[in-house]
């Protein structure tokens, strides 16, 4: 079978807190950005940080 998209999911454990990263490798029909977007996992489900810095 071949998946319409591929979505890898990391996780980092530091000495105080936990960051975790979606990278989406693939989606059928869409360009994707090649950057990684943070994430959290509340009560309410995951909820991913789509702001872009400029610096």
């Amino acid at each position: 079978h071949f998946a319409e998209g591929v979505i890898e999911f990391t996780m980092m454990q530091g000495t105080e807190y936990i960051t975790r990263r979606m990278f989406i490798k693939k989606l059928r029909g869409f360009v994707t950005p090649i950057r990684n977007f943070s994430y959290t996992i509340g009560k309410g489900g995951i909820i991913i940080e789509t702001a872009i810095r400029i610096t």
